[in-house]
């Protein structure tokens, strides 16, 4: 049996440097490790939206710059820190607003993976995904660096280095991932991926409704390792998750992408010293809000993001607290998967572009993914208050479909979706 090391160290902005030299230490021979002279580099962190780090949401730019710091000796002949960002997200953006354009180092380029060059490459070992396209930027790095950050996920109830994958992926990709089945998929494409090392920034980790909404966690943790599933099983531990409420991490484990827990081996600082329990997703994310039932078809992170920050401002503001006293409950289908009755009940919402052939059974949202501001905005117009961000008659034009079936309108009968019995 093959044991797998992973390092854990200690680490804060001041000690980051050394925290990370530490933990390839831990691994082995640095001059073994790291990349040759003249290697083109590749650096993936987790870039998927335009939030701050401190918000536990995205690898931190320190993080990142002193990886660069670290390899500039090495005398690589490019550095690419590389990103597609979440559907709905602009990587120049995300660029910006994470701080990513500051960067600085001989031969490094910020690159937008979702517009590179693609390649067709197959999965020997797929059962769902037979084939899938992949960025150059990837394909031709002489050296391939995973950095996630720490966090939970409403879709696969955490996001750590197999999951940060999908990162790697244009926007078409992602979205047939969703409608294959999401665990099954990042599982098997990390079955291709190869990893030369995995650096996980855990100074700032988010737990609760990840990838986006939740809270951010003083963590102060560098993890490192070179199997995904032997780094991620071990980030888990840290989270204090059971390593079975992971699928995507179960089904690695079945299709042999890694050890079990007996073939990990432990180095730096003791588990326990840096472990915390993270609060994970609600199991059953159709009631994670009061007055507000979603009705998940595996939807992809840019509509669960744009749905949760919308949902989490209006729990702030008390605006769910009116909808529930005025509407009473409110039916919200996101994803491609989502099952909505031909002659609906009660107030319906249909979200994203993906359902967009259900328009008519509801109040569609349109966009992929939807802005939360657009969210936000249609529901407070159903219950009575104006719009904050867009003009009322683009709302309108929301519900058109459904004012025109029922003869209602649907912003304030908290009719919408309904089919008018004769």
């Amino acid at each position: 049996m093959r044991i797998e090391p992973v390092s854990i160290c200690r680490a804060n902005r001041r000690t980051l440097a050394r925290s990370i030299q530490r933990s390839i230490r831990l691994l082995g021979d640095p001059d073994e490790i790291l990349p040759k002279t003249g290697d083109v580099v590749l650096i993936k962190p987790n870039l998927g939206w335009d939030k701050d780090w401190r918000t536990g949401t995205t690898t931190s730019p320190h993080f990142v710059q002193a990886m660069i710091d670290l390899l500039g000796p090495r005398r690589p002949s490019k550095i690419i820190v590389g990103e597609s960002p979440s559907i709905g997200m602009r990587a120049k953006d995300v660029f910006h607003s994470t701080g990513y354009d500051q960067l600085r180092g001989k031969g490094l380029e910020i690159r937008d993976l979702g517009v590179d060059e693609l390649s067709e490459v197959r999965l020997p070992r797929g059962t769902l995904l037979r084939k899938v396209l992949l960025p150059a930027s990837y394909l031709a790095a002489d050296y391939f660096i995973n950095a996630p950050v720490v966090k939970t996920h409403v879709n696969t109830c955490v996001t750590l280095s197999t999951k940060n994958l999908k990162g790697l992926l244009p926007s078409s990709e992602k979205k047939r991932f969703h409608l294959l089945g999401l665990d099954r998929c990042i599982a098997e494409l990390s079955s291709i991926i190869e990893h030369d090392l995995i650096l996980v920034d855990g100074q700032i980790g988010q737990e609760g409704m990840g990838p986006i909404s939740g809270s951010p966690v003083k963590l102060g943790v560098v993890i490192a390792g070179f199997n995904p599933l032997a780094v991620d099983a071990t980030c888990i531990r840290v989270m204090k998750i059971p390593f079975t409420r992971v699928k995507h991490l179960r089904i690695a484990r079945k299709l042999g992408l890694g050890p079990a827990s007996k073939g990990i081996r432990l180095a730096g600082d003791p588990l326990p010293s840096v472990s915390r329990r993270f609060q994970t997703p609600p199991r059953d994310f159709s009631k994670a809000y009061e007055g507000i039932r979603i009705v998940a078809g595996d939807p992809c992170s840019g509509c669960i993001g744009s749905l949760t920050v919308s949902l989490e401002r209006m729990l702030n503001a008390g605006e769910l607290e009116i909808l529930k006293s005025k509407i009473g409950c409110v039916n919200i289908a996101i994803g491609p998967r989502a099952r909505v009755p031909e002659e609906p009940e009660g107030p319906w919402v249909i979200v994203g572009r993906c359902l967009w052939q259900l328009k008519s059974r509801g109040l569609f949202i349109p966009g992929c993914s939807p802005q939360g501001w657009f969210v936000r905005d249609v529901l407070r117009s159903m219950i009575g208050l104006e719009p904050l961000f867009v003009d009322k008659s683009l709302l309108m034009g929301c519900a058109e479909s459904s004012a025109t079936r029922t003869g209602n309108d649907p912003f304030h009968t908290g009719t919408v979706g309904s089919r008018s019995r004769e």
